[in-house]
């Protein structure tokens, strides 16, 4: 009787202890199950958010595949739960995969890599597998109480695109990729300080940080065309700068100018003499000083919509530069044609700006240029 009675009793705190696991979980994540194995009460208590990760339907499409890849016979996903917490300022995540059986966790650990994979604070987010089978009360591959076990992991070289840099894990863990950082240029030499990255152009931002600048030619660029590009790591790039494109190496053919642009700095392409074609977008208003000084290839130039001001010596030996034509916003054009081999300019207005120098189209025609102006209006 006494031993009948002791059995009974075992029995009872048996079902009360697995009743409390599942009532805790039903009343805060509304998601167990009352034969869940212990731990997941653990994480809960250690702080964890837990939720299913995969639908009835979803689970069922994984199983089938993997009793395909298998082999093995009704091989069965049971839940797959995800669990979640902040630690130390990063998001942690993990997988717990349950299974039916043993050898169906076995195989799955087997083939899905390690079971343990810790990230830490250089990460963006971390991500643990375990693996159980239903019924042992046990995990199949590794059993790790509350803690986390500590790993050191080890990394190889820099990846990069154009604007950011990170680097792989190279211990075999799944997830692997460290977080993205900017690449940096302190010396505005075209090479980041970090991971060696050699770019196009070379940017630097504006006085408000509320836009790029381009302020030279990067050692990647090895010459010819070139798009100038609207947007830089989110901003708008909006002004190239003096002597940007000035260099006796690398050779320009063509340069294509966003809208976003605003402003052309002086001699910012003195000298690229085979430079052939130049498209200049609508949001450009000041061409500066000597900007296309000496470039002797130049035959065809595009202006947009909105060029207001056109400095001295702007198209200074450009004598390939036969036709240029002028929009009606334009209020200021210098003795900017200076051996030049222009012989036609079309102008947008019907005669001389408030800021034209005097006897300027007289002086442009004393030296063969015919000077075409808008009908006025009627």
């Amino acid at each position: 009787m006494k031993k009948l009675f002791a059995i009974s009793i075992c029995i009872i705190m048996c079902l009360s202890l697995l009743a409390s696991c599942g009532n805790k979980g039903k009343s805060e994540y509304e998601i167990y199950e009352e034969n869940l194995p212990d731990i997941l009460c653990d994480f809960v208590d250690a702080g964890w958010t837990v939720k299913e990760a995969y639908s009835d339907e979803e689970n069922a499409e994984r199983s089938e595949y993997w009793a395909e890849k298998s082999g093995i016979e009704d091989f069965k996903w049971e839940a797959v739960y995800l669990i979640t917490k902040e630690i130390d300022g990063n998001d942690w995540v993990g997988l717990i995969e349950i299974f039916g059986t043993a050898e169906q966790a076995e195989y799955f650990n087997s083939e899905s890599g390690p079971s343990l994979s810790v990230m830490y604070d250089t990460l963006t987010y971390g991500r643990i597998l375990f693996c159980w089978a239903k019924g042992l009360n046990e995990f199949s591959h590794i059993a790790i109480p509350k803690g986390l076990v500590e790993h050191e992991h080890t990394l190889g070289e820099y990846l990069y695109d154009d604007t950011q840099h990170w680097r792989d894990l190279t211990c075999g863990h799944t997830t692997s990729v460290l977080k993205k950082s900017d690449h940096t240029d302190k010396d505005y030499n075209g090479i980041c300080d970090v991971c060696g990255h050699e770019a196009e152009l070379i940017y630097r931002t504006n006085f408000t940080n509320t836009a790029y600048q381009i302020v030279g030619i990067g050692p990647a660029f090895s010459g010819g065309d070139i798009t100038i590009p609207s947007e830089y790591k989110g901003l708008p790039v909006e002004e190239i700068c003096e002597n940007a494109f000035v260099s006796d190496t690398c050779k320009i053919t063509s340069v294509m100018i966003p809208d976003t642009i605003k402003a052309i700095g002086h001699s910012a392409f003195k000298n690229q003499n085979e430079l052939e074609s130049v498209t200049i977008g609508n949001g450009v208003e000041i061409i500066d000083s000597w900007t296309f000084a000496g470039c002797s290839s130049l035959e065809n130039v595009v202006l947009g919509n909105s060029v207001t001001d056109i400095e001295h010596w702007a198209f200074e030996g450009c004598t390939k530069l036969k036709t240029l034509t002028v929009p009606a916003t334009i209020k200021y054009i210098g003795d900017c044609f200076d051996d030049s081999g222009l012989t036609d300019i079309y102008l947008g207005i019907s005669e001389p700006g408030f800021y034209f120098i005097d006897g300027w189209a007289e002086d442009l025609e004393s030296k063969g240029v015919n000077v075409h102006w808008a009908e006025p209006e009627k």
